[in-house]
């Protein structure tokens, strides 16, 4: 049986608009519907939405990619960012949400719609769902994987920096599906002692 359900939260971001970053309250609410059978991995699907929630969109700030330098500027200042294909209104936040957040979910719960709000939007609701065009969350990105990651590498350093891949990521944050955590599945780094002849 198919459970319709809604979850309300919110968080602190910035806004790089205009030459200034203004700091914002969000109130975001999801419409969801379970889409599985097995009730573990509808409860992983919410928590992965509570993930990027609270990790990648509290204390970060949202900029259009065409703001290359100031991208640079605020990353080498330790400023977290997330870096969006047009300019960070709240009607653009709200679609990004709506396919990062379906991505992550992996159909084991489907979102029906986002509703998102903040204090510098004058609390205007912007609600999104499949019924609309996403554009220009149609294109591959960041906003379509299934990971837990809301960046891309276009604008990041790479000097001195040693990249290992191993594993999935949800499952090393403890939120993967049931079915995915077979050994058939699992990745395995073996370290070895060489010795000099």
């Amino acid at each position: 049986m198919n459970v319709k359900i809604g979850y309300d939260t919110h968080f602190i971001a910035g806004v790089w608009w205009n030459n200034s970053l203004i700091m914002s309250t969000y109130t975001a609410t999801f419409k969801l519907i379970t889409a599985g059978l097995n009730p573990v991995n509808t409860n992983t699907a919410l928590d992965r939405l509570k993930y990027i929630v609270e990790e990648y969109l509290n204390n970060h700030v949202f900029i259009n990619h065409s703001e290359t330098n100031q991208i640079r500027q605020l990353r080498s200042a330790g400023i977290k960012v997330i870096v969006m294909p047009e300019e960070p209104v709240d009607q653009i936040i709200g679609m990004m949400l709506y396919s990062k957040i379906s991505a992550v979910m992996e159909g084991h719960m489907l979102v029906r719609s986002v509703m998102l709000s903040s204090t510098a939007g004058d609390n205007v609701i912007y609600e999104h769902s499949s019924s609309e065009s996403l554009d220009p969350f149609i294109n591959n990105g960041w906003w379509t994987a299934a990971t837990p990651i809301c960046e891309d590498d276009t604008n990041k350093r790479r000097d001195k920096i040693v990249e290992i891949a191993v594993g999935n990521l949800w499952r090393e944050l403890g939120l993967e599906w049931i079915d995915d955590s077979g050994p058939e599945n699992a990745s395995v780094v073996e370290f070895k002692e060489f010795k000099k002849k």
